[in-house]
């Protein structure tokens, strides 16, 4: 099981898959986590949701699950972001990996604009 984190973009805990650095050196987490979503019908779905975030803004959680960073994979990142690698998923759940998320794309989600 992977460690639950405290994630400043989405801003939520998420769970951490990888960390990867770029060959300019920038640090990057890939993380998941569970997003509701609203139906017109009035209803809710649970979206799994996966992205990229700097590495900086990911902190342990007081989360009660056991915080064992030694099975995350790290990984060396190409410097075209649209080629890092996303979640592999195997569930029921609908599914969206973001790519790349920083704190613009995050802003810009908050006006109403979808993850870029």
């Amino acid at each position: 099981m992977p460690p639950r984190v405290l994630a400043d973009l989405p801003g939520t805990l998420a769970d951490l898959y990888a960390w990867g650095r770029t060959d300019g050196g920038e640090w990057w987490a890939l993380i998941a986590w569970t997003e509701q979503e609203t139906r017109r019908t009035g209803g809710h779905v649970p979206i799994l949701r996966s992205a990229w975030v700097p590495a900086a803004g990911v902190h342990q959680s007081a989360y009660p699950r056991p915080h064992t960073y030694q099975g995350v994979v790290w990984l060396a990142l190409p410097t075209d972001s649209s080629t890092w690698p996303a979640l592999h998923v195997r569930t029921g759940h609908r599914y969206g990996h973001l790519g790349r998320v920083t704190a613009q794309v995050v802003r810009n989600r908050s006006h109403g604009s979808a993850y870029g």
